[in-house]
């Protein structure tokens, strides 16, 4: 489920990154002044709509109308954003009926949008959404009643848009909402389960609902960046490629600081031949186009090198795993690997390639390597485990 609010765009990309916005607070003693807006015409393109366990369709030519409830005693307080401005105000209720069905949701928000010139995530110009409440993080707000041709849904709203930047004054919300303001007006409803983060697995449409305008694509996901680095050993040549970043608004660029001596980041991969052992946390981000950026700190072990010159190969019991998987103990035996070990561990999902959690104490390891002259360390050339 979108984790900030309804709109068509940038729900889960700009949005993400500033969160829920405060609606405004009447003055001490002023009482609400109800205002209720109204607005119909017809479903323009065939619209599925499916929640996972029931499906309905609304044909082209379906009637709708509608209403949104709200304070209209409200100040308008903008704030500079994408070269113009952008002012929250709270609703209490939104009404929509599709043919003979209604579905109510509220509270929540509108969010209007004034004279926008720069990309961020929104058209340009001046635009109106008006949204669910928001809830916590990853999960939805208030929840809609009712059924759209039998079928339940998870979330809707409306959005309103003028690219010629002519329907919104100061921050203001216009005296009408209707296509003689907003020269493109639609719906967009989300089918998947409630809690469930958007782009997990469920599906969202947006609805033309005049034939004003094409409505713009869907937003973004949020920026997620997750990456791994593998372990290496001093003095031996490494290359580690971790995963690039997903949603936001590419292309991406990375960055990385503390990395042992001897590496440095390019793209997605780290490289070069490290001068020392130890254990380092690694700081690793991805900026996407739009400026957002995710930074995660990641553990890299770079192992010892000794003098190795005695051919080893024999098997035991692992008797412990070194701090972020940098070595094993067998026995006496202290077992290393590089970035070029052939590793197979034997584990009940499958073949795995890495030493990792599906590694522990207990388990049998076959190796073969170079082991020092006093027989203490081997640096392996291929582990077989399990």
């Amino acid at each position: 489920m979108r984790t900030t609010k309804f709109l068509a765009l940038g729900a889960a990309g700009a949005l993400v990154v500033m969160g829920a916005a405060a609606a405004p607070a009447l003055p001490v003693g002023a009482a609400p002044t109800p205002t209720t807006v109204g607005f119909t015409g017809t479903v323009t393109t065939a619209m599925s709509v499916n929640n996972g366990s029931n499906v309905a369709t609304v044909p082209a030519g379906t009637p709708y109308s509608g209403s949104f409830t709200y304070d209209s005693s409200q100040t308008a307080t903008p704030a500079p954003f994408g070269g113009g401005t952008r002012t929250v105000y709270a609703f209490s209720s939104l009404v929509v009926t599709i043919g003979t069905s209604t579905a109510t949701s509220g509270p929540g928000t509108i969010d209007v949008f004034d004279n926008l010139t720069t990309t961020v995530g929104y058209p340009a110009g001046d635009s109106l959404y008006v949204n669910f409440t928001q809830g916590v993080p990853n999960t939805m707000g208030v929840a809609p009643s009712g059924l759209l041709d039998g079928a339940a849904f998870n979330w809707m709203g409306l959005a309103f848009l003028d690219a010629g930047g002519t329907a919104i004054t100061n921050g203001q919300l216009p005296a009408s909402f209707g296509a003689a303001t907003f020269p493109v007006q639609f719906s967009e409803f989300n089918f998947g389960t409630t809690g469930t983060p958007y782009g997990a697995g469920n599906t969202s449409m947006i609805q033309s609902v005049t034939t004003g305008g094409t409505p713009p694509p869907p937003p973004p996901a949020p920026l997620a960046f997750a990456p791994t680095l593998a372990a290496g050993m001093a003095g031996t040549p490494y290359s580690s490629s971790f995963g690039a970043a997903t949603g936001g608004t590419g292309p991406y660029t990375y960055a990385a600081s503390g990395l042992p001596a001897g590496l440095s980041l390019s793209g997605t991969t780290v490289s070069g031949t490290p001068t020392a052992g130890g254990v380092t946390t690694v700081t690793l981000s991805a900026t996407d186009s739009v400026g957002a950026v995710v930074t995660v700190q990641v553990p890299l072990g770079i192992g010892a090198k000794g003098h190795f010159s005695v051919p080893d190969e024999g098997q035991g019991t692992i008797s412990r795993i070194g701090p972020h998987d940098t070595f094993l103990k067998v026995g006496g035996l202290k077992v290393e690997w590089t970035p070029t070990t052939e590793i197979t561990v034997h584990t009940p999902a499958g073949v795995q390639h890495t030493i990792g959690s599906a590694v522990t104490p207990g388990m049998t390891v076959q190796y073969e390597g170079l082991a020092t002259k006093a027989g203490t360390v081997l640096q392996a050339g291929q582990l077989t485990i399990g």
